[in-house]
Parts: C-alpha cells; sequence; structure tokens
C-alpha cells in the first residue's frame, strides 16, 4: 500500500496505544467491522472513506477530524469547496513554492462559492491572487 494508509494506520495505531484502546473496542464504537478496522491499521486496507466514520475516530482517540481525515488523503466536507476554487488553488501552490504564508488579502480574495457548476461557466477575466495578472477561468 501507499504511504498514506501506511502514515494513517502508524498514526491511529500509535493513538488507540496511548489512550490504551483496543482495535476492536474501536471498531465497535465508530461501527466498522473490527476485522476491516485490524487490516486498515496494518496497511492491507484503505482508510475508511465515510467522514461520519473518521470523526467518530477522531473523537475517540483525541485528534481534529479535519486533520484526520487529511490523514487518509481525502479533502474534508468543509473544504472541498475552496479547494475548487482556481484562485484558492493558485494561491496554495504559490504559498508552498514561496515557504512564506498567506496574507489577509489573499486568504480575502479566495472566493467563497464553488467554481464548479451544471453548467459550463463563460470564461472571465479576474486578478489572480498574488500574480498581479490578469487570467482566464474556464475550467471546464
Amino acid at each position: 500500500k501507499g504511504d498514506i494508509e501506511m502514515n494513517f494506520a502508524k498514526f491511529v495505531k500509535k493513538s488507540l496505544d496511548d489512550k490504551r484502546l483496543s482495535v476492536r473496542q474501536v471498531a465497535r464504537q465508530i461501527d466498522i467491522d473490527p476485522s476491516f478496522f485490524s487490516k486498515i491499521l496494518s496497511g492491507k486496507r484503505s482508510p475508511p472513506a465515510e467522514e461520519r466514520v473518521l470523526r467518530k475516530l477522531a473523537k475517540l482517540i483525541g485528534v481534529d477530524s479535519t486533520y484526520l481525515i487529511f490523514l487518509t488523503g481525502r479533502i474534508p466536507s468543509e473544504f472541498q469547496e475552496y479547494f475548487l476554487s482556481e484562485n484558492f488553488i493558485r494561491s496554495l501552490h504559490e504559498t508552498i513554492k514561496s515557504n512564506k504564508p498567506l496574507s489577509a488579502k489573499q486568504i480575502s480574495n479566495i472566493p467563497s462559492e464553488s467554481v464548479v457548476s451544471s453548467e459550463k461557466p463563460r470564461p472571465k477575466e479576474t486578478e489572480s491572487a498574488g500574480c498581479g495578472g490578469s487570467i482566464s477561468e474556464d475550467l471546464l
């Protein structure tokens, strides 16, 4: 399996050990089969896809549910609309490349609505956060 599954598994196993919780006990509390949960923790299966399960697990082991969901390689539902924004992705990419945090102005320029809709949007000119130039937002 990939690094994501193993990082998730190692993190959860360590958390279970630290809290002295058994695999079977936790599996029952998060409503998944103990055998399946054991396979997840050994890296033989991928982490659960259901946010409901991951949020229950996070609460039991005392970690932020958003962090745990990101550890699975998924985007938590409360962040998905941002990750569908071209400006957000561009700003995130620039921030990672520059190793500088986003400014308050850059954050405020991130649109709150999703750029994906049921009909193809018409291209429009917009100023990109942090670039100073105009770009076309024709994503679909």
